[in-house]
């Protein structure tokens, strides 16, 4: 999560300065998207450890 901060932070500074920012915009959704799927794995290994 931190570093998903840390994305969405340099995205600002490079806005503020009228930077593109398309492809960091691209990394950040990626980067959103595997957070998701490893919480969502993690969640799914921690139910089968419980049974």
């Amino acid at each position: 999560m931190k570093l998903l901060a840390k994305q969405e932070a340099l995205i600002a500074e490079l806005e503020r300065h009228h930077h593109d920012t398309e492809g960091a915009r691209a990394v950040l959704t990626t980067m959103r998207e595997t957070q998701f799927l490893h919480i969502d794995d993690r969640d799914r290994i921690l139910r089968e450890l419980e049974r």
